[in-house]
Formats: C-alpha cells, sequence, structure tokens
C-alpha cells in the first residue's frame, strides 16, 4: 500500500470510518474516493523511485513464500481448509517500500458483509470473534526500515467447537501517525493493508440463498404504456458457505404481456449470514391492470452444489389516464342521454298541452257571427 501525502485525506476518511480497509484485502475492484484518489493494491507495482529528499512511506504484506520484493509472495492469500481443533503454523511478509523507518501493528481482524453488501473488516480497536480471532501472530508489534522485508509466523488455531462452513478474515499491518484537521485538532491516521484470510472448516456444507422481503410498487403516468415499477427485495445467505452469483429481473401483465427481462447482474459474494437489499427500477412498463414481476437467482460456491431459485410479486397496475378516458366517456354519454330525455319530455308536454285546447280560434270566430234562425 502506498502512501503519499496526496493520499491524506484517504487515510482520514478511512479512520474516520472506523472501517479502513484497502490492499489486497479488498473484495472487489477498488472504487475512486471522493477527492478522485483510487485506492492503492498491495498487489500493484512498486512505487516510482522517492525524489531526493521525499519522504515515502508505502508497505505491504503478504503471505509468506517469496523473497522477491516484486512478486510479495507466491500465494494470492491465506486460505486453509481444516478440523475443528486444527493447528496450523504459516507466515506473512511484511516489505517496507518507503524511505523511512516505520512501526507496525500486525494482526488479525474478521471480515462481514455491510449493510450494501460489500464485505469489509472490523476496525482495529474491535475484538475479533470469529476467523480473526483464531490468528495468533509471534510479534505484534515491528519495525522495518526502508527497503527491508521482515517474515512474521503465525499460528491459526481452529476451535474445537467450530462448526463447519466458510469464515473470512484478514491479517492486517497498520500504522499510525498523527496529523492535523481542518479545524486544527490533531487526527490518528490508522493506515492499514493486508491479505484476505478464507478458512474452511471440514464437516456438512449447506449451499442456501433466500429472497426475502419481496414487494412491487407501481407508479401509473399518463401514458397508459410507460409506467415505472420499482421492486425491493433482500438477498440472504442462510448456508454455511460464501456464495455468490447473478440476479435476473423481468416484468410483465398477465399471460406475459408487455415483459421486460434486465440484464443479469452480480449480487457480490455473501459470507454466511450475509444479506445485501436490492432495489431495482424499471420504467415503461405498461399498465396492463397487473403487473408481475420475477427475480431469478443463479448462486455460485466453491466446491458445493447450489440449485437456482426464484420468487415473484404481483401488483396492481392500473392504467389512470385510460381509466380517466373512460369515466370521461361515460359521464359525456350520462349527460347526453340526460340531455335527450330532457327534450324528449319537453315535446311530450307541448304535445298535452295543445289537446287540453277545445277548439281554434276560427272556429270560436264563426260560431260567434252565424246569425240566428228563427
Amino acid at each position: 500500500m502506498i502512501h503519499r501525502p496526496k493520499l491524506v485525506l484517504v487515510a482520514l476518511a478511512l479512520t474516520v470510518a472506523a472501517s479502513a480497509f484497502s490492499g489486497s484485502v479488498a473484495a472487489q475492484a477498488p472504487a475512486p474516493t471522493d477527492d478522485g484518489v483510487p485506492p492503492v493494491s498491495v498487489d500493484d507495482a512498486l512505487p516510482a523511485p522517492a525524489a531526493p529528499g521525499e519522504i515515502v512511506h508505502s508497505w505491504a504484506l503478504s503471505p509468506a513464500g517469496s523473497d522477491d520484493p516484486n512478486e510479495a509472495g507466491n500465494r494470492p492469500n491465506l486460505t486453509y481448509n481444516a478440523d475443528p481443533g486444527a493447528v496450523l503454523d504459516d507466515a506473512v511478509t511484511l516489505f517496507n517500500y518507503g524511505t523511512a523507518q516505520l512501526t507496525f501493528r500486525v494482526y488479525g481482524v474478521d471480515a462481514y458483509n455491510t449493510a450494501d453488501g460489500a464485505i469489509d473488516v472490523t476496525p482495529g480497536t474491535d475484538d475479533p470473534t470469529e476467523a480473526g480471532s483464531w490468528v495468533t501472530m509471534a510479534q505484534e508489534f515491528i519495525t522495518v526500515s526502508p527497503g527491508q522485508q521482515v517474515t512474521i509466523p503465525f499460528t491459526l488455531t481452529v476451535p474445537e467447537n467450530a462448526a463447519p462452513g466458510d469464515y473470512r478474515g484478514a491479517i492486517l499491518a497498520s500504522n499510525q501517525s498523527r496529523s492535523t484537521g481542518n479545524e486544527e485538532q490533531v487526527v490518528i491516521l490508522d493506515r492499514r493493508t493486508g491479505t484476505q484470510l478464507f478458512v474452511r472448516v471440514n464437516g456438512p456444507l449447506s449451499a442456501e440463498l433466500a429472497i426475502e422481503d419481496l414487494s412491487t410498487a407501481y407508479e401509473p403516468v399518463i401514458n397508459p404504456l410507460a409506467g415505472t415499477a420499482t421492486l425491493t427485495y433482500t438477498i440472504v445467505n442462510r448456508g454455511n458457505v460464501s456464495l455468490s452469483g447473478t440476479a435476473v429481473l423481468s416484468v410483465s401483465g398477465p399471460l406475459g404481456l408487455g415483459k421486460q427481462t434486465l440484464p443479469q447482474t452480480d449480487f457480490g459474494t455473501l459470507l454466511p449470514g450475509g444479506s445485501v437489499p436490492v432495489t431495482v427500477t424499471v420504467e415503461d412498463v405498461p399498465a396492463f391492470f397487473v403487473a408481475i414481476t420475477e427475480v431469478v437467482l443463479t448462486p455460485e460456491g466453491q466446491d458445493v452444489e447450489v440449485s437456482e431459485i426464484s420468487r415473484s410479486s404481483t401488483t396492481l397496475a392500473i392504467p389512470i389516464a385510460l381509466l380517466l378516458g373512460l369515466l370521461a366517456l361515460m359521464f359525456g354519454f350520462l349527460g347526453f342521454r340526460a340531455y335527450r330525455r330532457h327534450q324528449q319530455r319537453h315535446a311530450a308536454a307541448l304535445a298535452v298541452a295543445a289537446a287540453d285546447v277545445p277548439g281554434s280560434l276560427d272556429d270560436v270566430e264563426a260560431e260567434q257571427v252565424e246569425p240566428q234562425r228563427t
């Protein structure tokens, strides 16, 4: 891990979050930080030569097995299959690539799924309770001169009562330094990097994913062929092995009308007991009175058989604009009918009034002028 002055803000942000986890320990490709500086992996090439007088803090921790600092170890991580109660001896190598003598704390931590499904490790101030607690370093604090490397033995002790399944953690090399914050306060920067730790405890394995809390909300618009469906659900690893995989979402009306299938997406790696919430919005969903959404998960696990799982949800997709149009037509028709009935009643009333008159005016006048006979 390379720490130049331009990375100070990155280290500060990681320290404030109390979850700094960079370098080869990261579970996925590192994303750029807020200031645009991407995290540096311990697997990256060695830093460029420092300018005269420049102080560079740069180090890496990797599984032991190579004396070549350009390779930083022959193994990408620490991986073990062990029985409950097993005691394993191994070592890590710490390389100081910088120009200053540094003192490190080397220790084990647990890994876990964050709220968004990513993988992080516990802060150095927390006591590990799983794989990280099984690590005992031969030397926890060590000082390494610039350009030098040190191999540190450790013992991994699997508890006698450890349940079968996958456990994940890391061994980190941490260096603390003082800095000044924006408000001139003293801030301790905990900069750390390391190597991942995978332990599979032998025994019966269970690979099981579940889709929980599945729901769909449909939001109609004026155009009855362009509504929006929002699907929310949670993927939960109910088994005892780590699982990754892909998810495919589809939305349709009754009998598959207007079906849309979204491209498959990766949902990352879920540790046993881990979960990840998912929210997907689908545009241009026709309002066919009913919207049917389906989620299909295709899990992947190491040395385990996993089956595809699916779950569906149904919600109302009312074509509001169409219904309003039909309602307007209905009211227009009823109004026209009422008007016609009124006209018919008025015409009938005039006809009745005309029928009640005894005779016409000409008949009356003729009767008055007719001479009287004697």
